[in-house]
C-alpha cells in the first residue's frame, strides 16, 4: 500500500513538473506545485513564528488547531473565489493539506487556468478573492497591459488603413513601410496567443 502511495506521489509531481498545465496569464506554465510549495513554506514559518513547535504532533495542542481550522478556511475561501470568477477557464483546485492528529487541513492552494483565457476574465479572477497573493496581483497586472496592448495594436492598424486611404501612390509606400515597422515590433504580439481576444 505504502508503495502505491508513494507512485502515485512520484506520477503527481512529474505531471506537474513537466508543465502539462496549462500557460497562465504571465505567458510561461503556471507552475502551481511551485506556487504551493512557496504558499507551504510561508506557512510552516508562520507557524514556527506563532510559537508552534515543528514536533506538533505529540502533544494536542488545541490553540493550533484553531489556527490551522482558519488558515483551512481562508485557503479555501480564497481559491474558491478565484474558482467562481475564472468559471469554466478554471481547472480543479489544487491544495496542500497539513495533517493533525488525523484531520486534514488545506494549508495552501492553486487554481490552473486553461488556455486562452479572455484577459480581462483572467484580471478578474486574479483579484477576486478579498486578499490577493503576489502572484494573483502580477498576473492581474500583466492581462491588464496585454488588454492595453491589444487595445493599442488595433489603433495602430486603424491609423495604417487611414493612412493608405489618404494618400497617393508614391506615399502609400511609406505609410506601409511606416506602420509595418511599428506593427511588427509592437508589444501585443508578444502576448497575442495567451488569451482570447
Amino acid at each position: 500500500m505504502a508503495a502505491m502511495k508513494s507512485l502515485s506521489m512520484i506520477f503527481i509531481c512529474a505531471v506537474l513538473g513537466t508543465g502539462l498545465l496549462p500557460p497562465d496569464a504571465l505567458g510561461a506554465v503556471r507552475n502551481c506545485s511551485k506556487e504551493i510549495e512557496a504558499d507551504f513554506k510561508k506557512f510552516k514559518r508562520d507557524m514556527v513564528r506563532k510559537g508552534f513547535s515543528k514536533r506538533v504532533n505529540t502533544i494536542k495542542n488545541p490553540n493550533l488547531i484553531q489556527y490551522l481550522e482558519r488558515r483551512h478556511a481562508e485557503v479555501v475561501k480564497h481559491e474558491k473565489a478565484h474558482a467562481n470568477v475564472a468559471g469554466k477557464w478554471g481547472r480543479k483546485i489544487i491544495y496542500k493539506e497539513f495533517e493533525y492528529w488525523g484531520k486534514k487541513y488545506a494549508v495552501a492552494g492553486c487554481v490552473p487556468i486553461r488556455n486562452l483565457i479572455p484577459a480581462n476574465i483572467a484580471t478578474a479572477a486574479a483579484l477576486a478573492p478579498d486578499k490577493p497573493s503576489d502572484v494573483d496581483i502580477k498576473i492581474a497586472n500583466d492581462a491588464k497591459k496585454a488588454m492595453k496592448y491589444e487595445k493599442d495594436y488595433r489603433k495602430v492598424k486603424t491609423e495604417r488603413k487611414k493612412c493608405e486611404k489618404i494618400f497617393a501612390y508614391s506615399k502609400k509606400a511609406k505609410c506601409k513601410k511606416t506602420f509595418k515597422k511599428r506593427l511588427s515590433g509592437h508589444p501585443f504580439l508578444a502576448v497575442k496567443s495567451l488569451y482570447t481576444w
